[in-house]
């Protein structure tokens, strides 16, 4: 071959060679230029042609391929800025503030609209989330998030950015507002995204006091059949709901033996349904007057489980009460002057503050 390359254009050897590189070249570039859509068990690649609430089709090399939203882990969209990239995996990694800057410094570069909406999207998830650990004021994330199910109702991050205005609004005390998004949520054709939408009415329920109400919002999840991995979890957190509602009307024996099956099954990775089961178990032990072991299921969330900040907010609420109740007054000034420096908009924090 480098003999012929060195006659000349004539060579036939030498045509082939550059057909073949500049066939190579266009595959490449046709790889590299497309949107892919990830699930769990399979990669999309080609050009996105539609997007809803619901699904999004993409125009593949063979066919259209239309993928309901509940599937859909994230989108890659073609020529879209590499700090967008870095900006996704910093959020799934707790890292926020990190995202919100690189987004910040790309937001007016962008000009496909899809682009610019998960720019958005991904700007005011890390500012609810950073507001749900104490970071931010809840009201100005929610701002942001509320914008954007306001612009954008065909985008397929719309009911999760509904579940998220919900979750600002109760961490804001704002539970009527937030049913209304939780409802949207529930209105989705998918039995997971039903059960989380009544997953979260029946813990707005219980905030507002309300936990018979709330355990038929719970047991109506645990009807639902679970079939899979999305859906098991659904029902493990309605039936932590279930366990908190009994802690809630004295019956802690039932309650306690709930929450201590939760953790056993629970993933040791899953962070957020462990700090949750801690503090009911946690709840349980101190209405049953169990104080002593209350403090080591709050302990757990405040050493192990401090990452989802609403969980840890609550544990350090109750953990006020329960160095009380043990007569460690200095631990609990300690631990109401953690809960307000971290978490000082929180409805932990203002629960905290109404009992003075």
């Amino acid at each position: 071959m480098a003999e012929c390359l060195r006659i000349g254009n004539s060579s036939v050897a030498t045509r082939r060679g550059t057909l073949a590189i500049a066939v190579w070249l266009i595959a490449g570039s046709t790889i590299l230029a497309a949107d892919v859509i990830r699930t769990a068990k399979t990669r999309y690649s080609g050009k996105l042609v539609q997007m809803t609430s619901l699904e999004v089709t993409i125009a593949t090399a063979v066919k259209n391929e239309t993928v309901p939203v509940n599937q859909i882990q994230v989108i890659d969209f073609d020529e879209e800025p590499s700090p967008l990239k870095k900006a996704r995996t910093s959020i799934s990694s707790g890292r926020h503030e990190e995202a919100m800057t690189a987004l910040e410094a790309i937001k007016d570069e962008v000009t496909r609209a899809e682009v610019k909406q998960d720019v958005e999207f991904y700007t005011a998830l890390a500012a609810s989330r950073l507001a749900l650990s104490g970071g931010l004021e809840i009201s100005e994330a929610g701002k942001l998030m509320a914008d954007f199910v306001g612009r954008y109702p065909q985008n397929y991050h719309y009911l999760e950015a509904n579940e998220m205005v919900g979750d600002l609004l109760v961490a804001n005390m704002q539970y009527g507002a937030a049913r209304k998004y939780y409802d949207r949520v529930g209105e989705a054709p998918w039995p997971d995204y039903k059960m989380r939408a009544a997953v979260a009415v029946g813990q707005v329920l219980l905030a507002e006091g309300k936990p018979q109400e709330a355990m038929k919002s719970f047991e109506g999840v645990l009807k639902i059949s679970a079939g899979d991995e999305l859906t098991q979890a659904q029902h493990l957190a309605a039936t932590l709901g279930k366990a908190r509602c009994l802690a809630e009307t004295q019956k802690t024996d039932e309650a306690i033996k709930i929450a201590n099956e939760v953790i056993a099954k629970a993933d040791p990775d899953d962070v957020s349904l462990l700090a949750r089961a801690y503090n009911t178990l946690g709840v349980a032990l101190q209405k049953a007057r169990r104080t002593q072991e209350a403090l080591f299921a709050f302990l757990h969330v405040e050493t192990l489980y401090a990452a989802d900040g609403d969980a840890h907010a609550e544990a350090l609420f109750h953990l006020v009460q329960v160095w009380q109740d043990l007569k460690n007054f200095g631990r609990a000034q300690e631990t109401r002057r953690m809960l307000e420096g971290q978490y000082r908009e929180s409805r932990w924090c203002k629960a905290l503050e109404k009992q003075g």
